[in-house]
């Protein structure tokens, strides 16, 4: 009780207990380590960076098959004017048979998103540069120090701990305003970052930097490590950082570039007929529901499947049971709904990957209705091919030949609410298969798009002068 009171007048003198003056101590010390560590006034005088990443990047459960996941190419340049604050971030990635790229720009005309396969270019309400850039600041440790010693942040004191065999300050932040926060761990022994730590939603992602070098006075970070629990999933090895470059002419967004198509509505829950007892139901994502006999065959395992469900018996009028669910393939966002369909007493449809990988997740396997499917096979009225392409090594494509349908996953997605989408290099891949095998398709269907693209609009795509291409654009960062 006296301590309360003591720490009560402290409090209207303005004066701060022993303990918060330590800390406020403490961090002051740890941000002119810090600060000399990675250069001084060359770092805190910092006027523009450069940055070239050639990373590769491994998402779990996203693998070629259910044994392991490939790393893929995953590439960055990166140009900040930091008097100003603005900046531009290109990437191009080439993951599982599909390419993207993409440039982030903000300069003083805005916040601009630029999509370069679409040649498409999208004013952003989204924020300034901070809201922009912030996770920039956190995965690079040169523009993390920078911030720490020239931003005024909100820093608490979170004591020490032993990092590979150093004592290092850990202190929490956030690198701007509503953003992730993060703990920093800054070594006692050279003053340099060498971890920062977060926790989101799919576990604790730990950030690793290495392989410091001095490049312009200001030290940086070659190698750096992203880590989701104890699974690598990100790194790379030769990171070049440019200090005090003339970035201006990659902060301009360019010419040739239009607004981007107006895509699908998809925000709503919707149940779709595409031909005699054939639908499609979903939000945002879309399963297959089939009638045969007294029930209903299911295909996509995307989770949310009792919403869909629901949704369709809701329009049907009258319960049905679920008879099966056919898993497209094993990649772990496509297996999300099997718990729910075990629930609903399905019978599972499953590639030999997808079997594998329920067999590595679940300890019921006894208990568990299921099929494995064969290379040419058949589910009711459905008949379903499974092949290989880049995406996974194997894939169900599911044929009903009354609807003249063909449902896929991840291959090909009819987003554009006029006209064909892009053309990815599997679903060039899927094309030449499904035109080798003779099928008679009307329509598409997408476990990632409510429209039904009708088949000579995709096939018109896929014989385009840019179809399959990953890199149309011909920019550097793809070119390599």
């Amino acid at each position: 009780m006296r301590y309360s009171l003591i720490f009560v007048v402290l409090a209207l003198l303005g004066v701060a207990p022993a303990s918060a003056q330590t800390d406020d101590a403490r961090v002051a010390e740890i941000i002119e380590r810090l600060t000399n560590a990675y250069g001084g006034d060359a770092l805190t005088e910092l006027q523009s960076v450069s940055i070239v990443s050639y990373r590769r990047l491994a998402w779990p459960g996203q693998g070629q098959t259910a044994g392991f996941v490939e790393y893929e190419r995953d590439r960055l340049r990166k140009h900040f004017d930091l008097v100003n604050e603005h900046g531009s971030v290109e990437r191009w990635t080439h993951q599982n048979g599909n390419a993207y790229h993409n440039r982030f720009v903000v300069n003083a005309d805005g916040a601009t998103a630029l999509d370069y396969f679409e040649m498409s270019a999208t004013p952003s309400e989204r924020g300034g540069f901070w809201q922009w850039f912030n996770t920039d600041f956190r995965s690079t440790d040169t523009l993390l120090a920078y911030r720490i010693a020239t931003g005024s942040l909100e820093i608490e004191y979170l004591g020490t701990e032993e990092y590979r065999g150093v004592v290092h300050d850990k202190i929490a932040l956030e690198v701007s305003p509503e953003t992730q926060r993060a703990i920093v761990y800054i070594s006692r022994a050279d003053g340099l970052i060498h971890r920062l730590t977060m926790m989101r939603e799919i576990g604790e992602v730990n950030l690793l930097f290495a392989e410091h070098r001095m490049v312009g006075g200001v030290r940086h970070a070659s190698e750096f490590y992203i880590y989701l629990g104890d699974t690598l999933t990100e790194f790379d090895t030769a990171i070049t950082f440019v200090p005090n470059v003339d970035v201006q002419a990659s902060l301009v967004v360019g010419d040739g570039f239009s607004q981007p198509a107006e895509n699908v509505e998809q925000s709503e829950m919707t149940v779709e007929q595409v031909g005699e007892g054939v639908f499609m139901v979903g939000r945002e994502d879309y399963g297959l529901f089939v009638l045969d006999g007294d029930g209903v065959i299911s295909v996509n395992a995307y989770a949310g499947l009792k919403d869909r469900y629901e949704a369709f018996t809701e329009h049907l009028g009258r319960d049905v049971p679920l008879k099966g669910l056919i898993v497209t393939h094993h990649h772990s966002d496509h297996m999300d709904a099997v718990g729910e369909a075990i629930e609903l007493g399905a019978t599972l449809h499953l590639t030999n990957e997808s079997h594998k990988t329920l067999q590595s997740t679940r300890d019921d396997m006894d208990e568990i209705s299921l099929d494995i499917l064969t290379a040419d096979d058949r589910v009711g009225p459905l008949s379903i091919y499974v092949r290989g392409t880049s995406h996974a090594s194997e894939n169900a494509f599911v044929y009903h030949s009354g609807a003249k349908a063909l449902f896929q996953d991840d291959h090909y997605h009819g987003l554009v609410a006029d006209g064909p989408s892009r053309v990815q290099p599997s679903a060039l891949e899927m094309y030449r298969i499904i035109v080798g095998l003779g099928l008679d398709v009307d329509y598409v269907l997408s476990g990632h798009a409510r429209k039904a693209e009708r088949w000579d609009d995709f096939a018109a795509a896929a014989n385009g002068p840019n179809a399959g291409d990953p890199c149309p654009s011909e920019r550097e960062i793809c070119r390599l």
